[in-house]
């Protein structure tokens, strides 16, 4: 509890349980909180049940509001709206009783709870000064479900030890378990006239004492009621006390309450519990005339006292449904304001959906543009790449061509010289041959003359053999020259023959050799 609740100080303390004034943490409210003692009887774990059933099914402008329940080792703990006192308080304030007006006041709103509770068919069956809470407002709210019940109409044998006995009916003394609602009109008729002088109306110290405070008052119990009584056991060998001369109740308030005030409180104390006011009259009683002449106005300052405007023909059925169908028409409209702001959400949603959509599809886009554009840098990189690598190519190649000619042209010069020696070579040899020629056709040469020419003539060839095997052979060297000497056509028979025969070609040489001796 301490989590979330802070204590300020206990408010009360009853037979189940402790009361306490509490701050919330979270929103700084101040609310009550009843604390239920560790429980160990079957009656008080079904006080403590019966309770919490009851506040969660009850809501009512007159009824306290039940907030949450929550467990901390094993003690429950019960949430209300903070009030800022109880009846009990304010007339210890007030000790000779309350105001006609706020009394009437009071009642009215008192009975508007009782009769919601009834149509839910629930008794609160311990209505009394302390489980009534009074605000600075002198608005009403009834508390303390410990003992309401649910009973229908015509059920018997409920709980006859409920309400505090200055409160009881005579039919709870009396009948046992055999009574129903109108047992908190009784209550309600005690509390008026305790609130008018602040003195308990039938205040008994046990049950025949109690039954004696009544009649007292209001005058003998009637037969049923004392054929009941004899018939309890729990009264077995006790006498039914009787009274000759009885105070009334316009002896006893007079001068505090008024006619009409003393018939409405005739009306919820009478014994006969079937001739009692009951949810379908207590409003038409005059008592409350000028309570259903008006609705809420605006509440007067000074006195607290709150200005009713409905006419006078008006029922309290039709406050109700006319409070209905305001709720109805509010709900319908915070239903719309819901359905509006959920359509909004959607719709905020829907477009955060269709931007994100878009946002993809401009973003694969421009993912493809940028795709795309690298292939086309990367096609261009590598187009310059091989324009390069051509460009390289073509100058390495010029630089070969450049090399090849060069070389091409040394080359061609150096076989251009070496084809311009071996001309001069033939042309020497052509002259000699010439020189040679002329010479045997104009004289005759020795061979001593022809050797020298032949010598000289192969020395510059060097197409002949070493000089020394030439010497060896002078008589054979003019025939030497002639068959060897020279590729080309030459004066040689046998060259020139075309015969393959050698036998013929002998014959040739030997007839060449007589010639020329």
């Amino acid at each position: 509890m301490q989590n979330k609740y802070e204590v300020i100080g206990v408010v009360g303390e009853g037979a189940y349980g402790i009361v306490y004034k509490c701050r919330s943490k979270e929103t700084g409210e101040f609310v009550a909180i009843k604390e239920f003692k560790r429980l160990g009887s079957e009656l008080e774990i079904k006080t403590m049940k019966r309770e919490l059933r009851m506040l969660q099914l009850l809501q009512h402008e007159n009824i306290v509001d039940f907030k949450e329940a929550f467990k901390r080792k094993g003690t429950l703990y019960l949430v209300f709206e903070y009030v800022d006192r109880n009846l009990l308080e304010l007339l210890e304030q007030t000790p000779k009783g309350l105001e006609p007006q706020t009394i009437k006041k009071l009642i009215y709103q008192l009975c508007k709870a009782i009769k919601y509770l009834h149509s839910q068919d629930v008794i609160h069956r311990d209505i009394k000064p302390e489980n009534i809470l009074v605000d600075n407002n002198l608005n009403l709210k009834l508390c303390d479900f410990g003992l309401a019940r649910k009973a229908y109409k015509g059920q018997k044998n409920l709980t006859d030890y409920v309400a505090t006995r200055w409160y009881r009916a005579p039919e709870l003394i009396i009948n046992g378990g055999n009574y129903d609602n109108a047992i908190d009109y009784w209550a309600i008729g005690c509390l008026m006239g305790e609130l008018s002088d602040g003195n308990p109306l039938f205040p008994g110290e046990d049950e025949i004492d109690q039954l004696f405070c009544i009649e007292k008052i209001l005058g003998n119990l009637t037969k049923e009621q004392f054929i009941a009584f004899n018939n309890n056991p729990n009264f077995n060998g006790k006498s039914c006390p009787k009274v000759e001369k009885f105070q009334t109740l316009e002896k006893r308030y007079l001068g505090i309450i008024n006619n009409v005030g003393i018939s409405f409180m005739k009306g919820c104390l009478e014994l006969d519990p079937h001739k009692r006011l009951n949810d379908n009259n207590v409003f038409n009683h005059p008592y409350f005339n000028d309570m259903r002449r008006v609705s809420i106005d605006h509440r007067k300052k000074n006195d607290n006292i709150i200005d009713y405007k409905i006419n006078e023909n008006q029922h309290n059925n039709q406050e109700d449904l006319i409070h209905k169908k305001e709720e109805t028409k509010i709900k319908l409209k915070i239903k719309n304001i819901n359905d509006k702001n959920k359509n909004e959400e959607n719709e905020k949603k829907e477009n955060i959906n269709n931007s994100n959509k878009i946002n993809n599809k401009t973003k694969k886009i421009i993912n493809i543009k940028n795709h795309i554009n690298d292939e086309n840098t990367e096609k261009k990189q590598n187009n310059q790449n091989i324009h390069n690598i051509h460009n390289n190519n073509k100058t390495t190649n010029n630089f070969q061509m450049i090399n090849i000619k060069i070389m091409n042209n040394k080359e061609n010069k150096t076989e251009r010289e070496e084809r311009n020696k071996k001309k001069d070579k033939i042309k020497v040899n052509y002259s000699m041959k010439n020189d040679i020629n002329s010479t045997k056709k104009n004289k005759k040469v020795t061979k001593d003359e022809i050797f020298n020419d032949q010598i000289k003539m192969h020395a510059t060839q060097n197409h002949f053999k070493p000089f020394r095997n030439v010497l060896n052979r002078k008589d054979d060297i003019y025939n030497f020259e002639i068959n060897t000497n020279f590729k080309s056509k030459s004066n040689n028979p046998i060259k020139n023959s075309k015969t393959n025969n050698p036998n013929k070609k002998k014959k040739i040489k030997i007839k060449h050799e007589k010639k020329n001796n």
